[in-house]
């Protein structure tokens, strides 16, 4: 109770600084001790969803006085307690999921003019993959064998995808024609001679994708984590794409061995998930370009399965991803979904995966939580923390934290559609039969 109280005198202060009168203007730089001051000992209380708006707060005085690379970190950390604060309250687990997103691109926005585009990358993935929940948020009946009945909403597939770009731009990507939402930032020109030629750029367009590819130690894990949820969430073709900005960055840096191999592997895998052996067959004839990936394991698992499908073998193949079987190394040091994905492979078609269980909206699994009943022994306290809530919900208001507006929540209905008939081809592909 005393830290609560002397909470609110650093709030108190901050606010009065942040507050304009006939003589004074607004002094940010006062106000954002004060709000700091103020989150740390709402921290020491428990007060998670007060600490989670006082860094809010703290984090604009922040960006007024042009500590971006902080202000960025503070938001960041509201993100994580916008999770934390879900766990211990009865707040609807969507509305926690768009706050920690918007959370995540202010702190993205922040970190790019502040020049870190890696943190500014990894910043903006992390608030599009949040907008999916997590695991212990859906219903264990969504989650079946590795993938998700769910079919992943397009406005979310397209921030995924955006998020990739931002890391590498599509004219260096090699699989840019994966990509199913939006168009690439940068224009190329097209051929008239044919209709599905291919776009070409300029020296002095790559020479600017060049200047804007995301070059941090640890870009490559952040898209590693995408491919691995896109591929959850059975979005091959977006998982393909993102797999290729991981091989140019890895590629480009000069030093990378063994993740590079994973990532040659991770393409072969995906492509003949998505039952094109022809293109995972060239695909791996450029990786093995690559002398030091000729002597891995994954080098040697791609082959194996490229060659038990082209001559589609069933017992070479079983041979090929036999977890006890020469190449039982390359596949344990994959990730569990690709583990998955390479048991689904088949010698004709497209990989089997989870059916499709309609269009099921995340928030619709996602059960509630019981709120504590705070209990003080202090009813002044208790007025005063009620005024505090209202008080920084007004705040929130003013950052559009709380607006009411739905319209970005709203999917295209033609583009939906597309989606639906996607999977429902996949579902048709399955009941193929398997020549061996």
């Amino acid at each position: 109770m005393e830290k609560i109280k002397e909470a609110e005198e650093f709030r108190t202060k901050a606010k009065k600084a942040m507050s304009k009168s006939l003589f004074s203007s607004p002094n940010p730089m006062e106000a954002q001790l004060y709000y700091g001051k103020a989150a740390d000992a709402y921290k020491r209380c428990g007060e998670i969803r007060l600490e989670k708006l006082c860094r809010a707060a703290y984090a604009e005085c922040l960006e007024l006085e042009n500590s971006l690379a902080s202000a960025a970190a503070q938001y960041v950390l509201s993100a994580e307690l916008t999770i934390q604060e879900a766990t211990s309250s009865s707040i609807e687990m969507s509305k926690t999921y768009e706050e920690c997103h918007l959370y995540y691109s202010k702190a993205a926005e922040a970190y790019r003019n502040a020049n870190q585009l890696g943190r500014a990358g990894e910043a903006m993935m992390k608030g599009a993959l949040s907008l999916l929940g997590d695991d212990k948020g859906l219903a264990d009946d969504d989650f079946v064998g590795g993938k998700r009945f769910s079919v992943m909403e397009r406005q979310v597939l397209s921030l995924i995808e955006e998020a990739v770009e931002l890391h590498v731009p599509d004219p260096l990507n090699r699989y840019k024609n994966f990509r199913q939402t939006g168009k690439s930032v940068f224009v190329g020109i097209k051929s008239k001679a044919s209709k599905n030629a291919e776009v070409e750029f300029d020296e002095v367009t790559l020479l600017v994708c060049r200047n804007n590819v995301i070059t941090s130690s640890f870009a490559h894990e952040t898209l590693f984590k995408c491919i691995h949820k896109l591929i959850e969430w059975n979005e091959l073709q977006s998982a393909i794409y993102a797999a290729g900005a991981a091989s140019y960055i890895l590629e480009t840096d000069g030093i990378s061995s063994i993740t590079l191999a994973r990532a040659y592997c991770i393409e072969t895998v995906l492509s003949l998930a998505l039952g094109d052996v022809v293109a995972a067959d060239q695909q791996f004839m450029h990786h093995i370009q690559n002398t030091a990936y000729l002597s891995t394991r994954e080098c040697e698992l791609s082959e194996d399965l490229i060659r038990a499908i082209k001559v589609m073998d069933y017992d070479l193949l079983e041979e090929a991803r036999n977890p006890s079987g020469k190449n039982r190394a390359a596949l344990s040091s994959l990730h569990r979904t690709l583990q998955e994905l390479v048991s689904g492979l088949r010698v004709s078609g497209v990989a089997k995966t989870s059916k499709m269980n309609g269009l099921k909206g995340i928030s619709d699994s996602v059960p509630s939580i019981q709120t504590p009943v705070l209990d003080y022994d202090d009813e002044a306290l208790q007025a005063s923390l009620d005024a505090n809530y209202a008080e920084m919900d007004e705040l929130m208001n003013d950052m559009g934290l709380n607006s009411e507006e739905e319209d970005h929540r709203k999917n295209d209905e033609e583009a939906e559609g597309n989606h639906r008939k996607k999977y429902e081809e996949e579902e048709e592909d399955e009941d193929d039969i398997d020549l061996r």
